[in-house]
């Protein structure tokens, strides 16, 4: 679908998941399959990495990366030109006030929530939390730490990063990971334009490719 919309040819990448991949295997994927687009003669410029999710923090993994692997001097010849992410998850320490807050009104991750109501609410949130933590730690395992920035990009250097866009809703459990990335890109002078839906499930242009969010996320 974001090939046809954008008239671009996509390169998706199989990339090895946790457990039993952990970090840094996905990235080495990542970073493997950005460096074999331009071993076959595309330039940088040419080329925009996206992601959502788990997938939209990878990309931003993977910017990181390239500035960590490769002299100051050579990146502008070598960063993609643009970054695109829909609902990205960018901080694997669970820091966002929205995973809990937002648990009442997250349509994938709470599918019951029309039938829970008050403290029996807030112990969902909290268990589901915990649940995210499991997840987290399942991907980045002892000893690495959650807050390195190549696991939980939010905490890395966002200077000299490509222009991005973020798409996210206001119903979502991970809504303070897109916010608090936008703010961290603007501080940091990256081109960054945050577009914050006000309905849709996580990642909504996966799960709802009719809706008119997602013909517009999309145009």
């Amino acid at each position: 679908r974001l090939s046809t919309t954008t008239s671009s040819l996509v390169l998706g990448v199989d990339y090895r998941l946790a457990p039993v991949h952990p970090f840094p295997c996905a990235l080495e994927d990542a970073f493997t399959a950005y460096s074999w687009l331009l071993q076959q003669g595309f330039h940088a410029k040419q080329v925009a990495v996206a992601g959502d999710s788990a997938g939209g923090g990878l990309a931003v993994a993977l910017l990181l990366k390239l500035k960590k692997e490769h002299p100051e001097d050579s990146l502008p010849s070598l960063l993609p030109s643009a970054c695109i992410l829909f609902s990205p998850w960018v901080d694997l320490t669970i820091g966002g006030k929205s995973l809990v807050e937002n648990y009442e009104t997250d349509r994938l991750f709470n599918p019951r929530r029309h039938t829970l109501r008050g403290s029996t609410q807030w112990l969902m949130a909290a268990k589901l939390k915990l649940q995210w933590k499991f997840v987290a730690k399942m991907y980045a395992q002892w000893p690495t730490r959650l807050d390195d920035p190549l696991v939980s990009p939010l905490y890395g250097s966002m200077d000299g990063l490509p222009p991005t866009m973020v798409h996210c809703t206001a119903e979502e459990m991970l809504l303070d990971d897109s916010l608090r990335l936008n703010e961290k890109m603007k501080e940091s002078g990256v081109a960054v334009t945050c577009k914050v839906w006000e309905r849709g499930m996580h990642v909504f242009p996966a799960f709802d490719p009719t809706s008119v969010e997602t013909m517009l996320c999309l145009a």
